[in-house]
């Protein structure tokens, strides 16, 4: 059972703002012209009970709004529920949230699991075709064909199998057909496999004949290690004998270096003890000193001058600066700015203000005196002659006295544009005092910084001057060093070349030692060469060579046979094993055949026969629900009856002896065959609770006022009835025969 208790809508479709609508049990009728929403407030309901609606959330947003909310509070039986939705248009898109409380407040379930559980509580297919009666339904059980008739009733009952049998079926009959081919290739690979065994592979020699070879090959071993053995001996010699020589000839160079060196040093000490050597270094320095003593005062000079000539400019300078200061200050007194009072334009503005209001008074006697002029009094309407010289003294009274303001605006005016050229000149010489000003300043800015930078020129070269005589002391003082310390460096360089000539000279007699040493060494060598004999042509390699590659293929041959065996024994295992599993495919293989034509047959089943059952099994039941109903609202029985064939239903009307077809029905009869329909469903799930939209749509004043009956009826079958109409007639009879909520939108 379900009862809509209230309904809020927050910038909902044409609701800007909030609006609250309250439901009580029993009729409601919501009443409003067209376009005021009566039809927005029925899809929001529909949208919070069973998720359905048009479009998406975003294009029921109010206008001149970006977000909507809705809130429904219902019952079921005895429990109290909240449904909200909200909807919010951002930057990053649209963001959504439906949540569902408890009577206390307590959040249920949000987002997809709120679908659900409202799924759980009204049933989606049949609540959708069982709550609202809609004024132009898609889905009209009378209207449409009787192809469309049998599409209708599998909606209704969800029993359109054709999305399961994608989901589950054909899916599983892809991964059968999928299965059949893998067993097939796998089938097809085992009977294919050879399993030919290999032959042995034939050894060019007995195995007598390789053991005489084994014991020829160990003898020649023996007597070529000898030969080697000789060879190792006097190659180890000639290495020896080299590496002395070698040595030889390194130490016979350094000999001769070593005599090069006491020569040259013999001559250095001879260079050194000379009293010239002394003389010309001490010259040398000398003309170096007096060099730079004379580039140091030439500098001297040269900066002397330029700090005179900076001297000479600043004199020049500061001249030419008092002069433009004394001028611009003459200037500056010359201008005299005066102090004015602020203008009052108080006269101006009350002289404007009444020349407007005389103005409206010269209008307003014009007006009375045209409609005096006709005869009628511009007061109260009726005849009047006498007024009219009144009223065209009081105008001309009128425009003497504007004219007298005119003229008094005008003086003032005169007043004004005097002062505000005063004001103009007053501003103007503020201004050019001021750029003078300015001006001063700049020149002062500008005098402090030549000043400033020329003086700190004039004291940087007096300091470079203090500092290029210090240079010359330096100088004098570094040339007396240099005389001293270029006679110690002659005595010192004297002293390391006598100690390197007695050095070179003990070196060459310990290498002459050496030399002596070598030699005797390498005559040795050569003794011991002489006395070894070596014939290397008598060797034994080929042989041995050509031993051990018979020997080589032999035992390869051996063990590839080896290999061979073990592999022709494993083929027969393998075949055997292979055809165990060859055997098991080809009865999986069988199983898989009859999975795929029960698969297929399931879903010609599920597709074909399956809902022409469930619909066969309730159609009696559906057709006798709506005769019963319709006897129970309606003042004549209509005889509803319904036929199935595997494609379609017929709806037809009237005796049995003279069935009708249901277009046949006219606009009342239509609208309640259409209700006796969505009357079965309500009961089936359970509501008791119907909405009527624009129910006495297309219908003249005498067949709606027997559909009005109609309604009354209905309403004494259900726990609660919402009525929404634009028809004020409508309105009327259903207050007047029984009690009604009336919300008015």
């Amino acid at each position: 059972m379900l009862h809509i208790k209230k309904l809020t809508l927050t910038n909902v479709g044409v609701y800007k703002g909030t609006r609250e609508i309250e439901f009580e049990k029993g009729l409601n009728i919501i009443q409003a012209t067209n376009g005021k929403g009566k039809s927005t407030a029925i899809q929001a309901i529909e949208m919070l009970l069973i998720n359905e609606y048009e479009g998406n959330f975003v294009d029921y947003i109010n206008n001149d709004s970006n977000s909507m909310n809705i809130i429904l509070d219902f019952s079921t039986g005895t429990k109290d529920y909240t449904v909200t939705l909200s909807c919010k248009k951002n930057k990053n898109g649209v963001s959504t949230e439906r949540i569902l409380f408890d009577s206390t407040g307590n959040k249920i379930a949000e987002g997809e699991e709120c679908i659900s559980y409202m799924a759980s509580l009204y049933d989606p297919s049949l609540t959708k075709y069982s709550l609202v009666a809609k004024q132009k339904p898609v889905d009209n059980i009378v209207t449409c064909k009787d192809a469309e008739r049998m599409d209708l009733f599998k909606k209704i009952r969800n029993i359109n199998l054709e999305k399961y049998v994608k989901q589950f079926i054909e899916p599983q009959i892809d991964v059968i057909k999928n299965d059949i081919i893998n067993i097939e290739k796998e089938i097809y690979r085992l009977e294919t496999i050879d399993y030919t065994p290999k032959s042995l592979l034939v050894t060019k020699y007995s195995e007598l004949e390789i053991i005489t070879k084994r014991n020829e090959l160990q003898d020649l071993q023996k007597k070529q290690q000898e030969i080697e053995n000789k060879i190792n001996e006097y190659n180890s010699l000639l290495k020896e004998k080299e590496s002395l020589l070698q040595e030889y000839n390194s130490l016979q160079k350094t000999y001769n270096e070593k005599q090069d060196t006491v020569v040259q040093c013999e001559f250095k000490i001879k260079e050194l003890s000379s009293p010239e050597y002394i003389d010309n270094a001490i010259k040398d320095i000398t003309n170096t000193y007096n060099q730079k003593e004379l580039e140091i005062k030439n500098e001297i000079a040269i900066t002397q001058k330029t700090i005179d000539s900076i001297k000479q400019e600043l004199l020049e300078y500061e001249q030419s600066f008092k002069k433009e200061i004394e001028t611009l200050d003459t200037q500056i007194g010359a201008i005299n700015i005066l102090k004015l009072p602020k203008y009052d334009d108080t006269i101006i503005k009350e002289t404007e203000s009444t020349i407007v209001s005389k103005q409206q008074e010269i209008k307003y006697c014009l007006s009375n005196i045209k409609s005096l002029e006709t005869g009628v009094c511009p007061v109260c309407g009726a005849e009047c002659h006498h007024k009219l010289q009144e009223y065209v003294n009081l105008k001309k009274q009128y425009e003497l006295e504007l004219q007298e303001l005119k003229e008094k605006l005008q003086l003032e005016n005169y007043k004004k544009e005097d002062y505000e050229k005063k004001v103009k000149e007053n501003n103007e010489n503020k201004e050019h005092k001021q750029e003078l000003v300015n001006k001063k300043d700049i020149l002062l800015e500008k005098y402090n910084s030549f000043i400033t930078v020329n003086t700190n020129k004039k004291e940087s070269l007096l300091t470079k001057c203090t500092m290029l005589e210090n240079s010359i002391k330096e100088l004098k003082n570094n040339y007396d060093n240099s005389i001293e310390m270029t006679k110690k460096n002659i005595e010192i360089l004297l002293h390391k070349e006598v100690s390197l000539k007695q050095e070179a000279e003990s070196t060459v007699i310990d290498i002459t030692k050496r030399i002596d040493t070598l030699v005797n060494k390498i005559n040795t060598i050569e003794t011991k060469l002489k006395q070894i004999s070596l014939n290397k042509e008598n060797t034994y390699e080929d042989v041995i060579t050509e031993l051990e590659k018979d020997i080589k293929e032999y035992d390869t041959t051996i063990i590839e046979n080896e290999f061979i065996k073990k592999h022709n024994d494993t083929l027969i295992e393998q075949k055997k094993e292979n055809e165990k599993v060859l055997n098991s495919q080809k009865e999986f293989l069988k199983n898989k055949k009859q999975d795929l034509f029960n698969y297929e047959q399931a879903k010609i089943i599920l597709l074909k026969d399956f809902p022409n059952y469930i619909i066969d099994s309730s159609i009696e039941d559906i057709e006798k629900s709506m005769n019963d109903f319709i006897n129970m609202i309606y003042y004549k029985s209509l005889n509803i009856s319904l036929r199935s064939t595997k494609t379609s239903i017929k709806l037809e009307y009237g005796p049995e002896n003279n069935k009708l077809p249901a277009y046949r029905l006219s606009g009342a009869e239509s609208k309640i065959v259409s209700l006796s329909f969505l009357h079965y469903f309500n009961k089936l799930v359970g509501l008791n609770c119907i909405i009527l939209d624009e129910p006495d749509s297309a219908m003249n004043i005498q067949v709606a006022n027997s559909f009005y009956e109609s309604l009354l009826q209905m309403n004494s079958i259900y726990e609660q009835m919402i009525v929404v109409t634009h028809n004020e007639r409508m309105r009327n009879y259903l207050v007047t025969n029984t009690q009604a909520n009336v919300i008015e939108i």
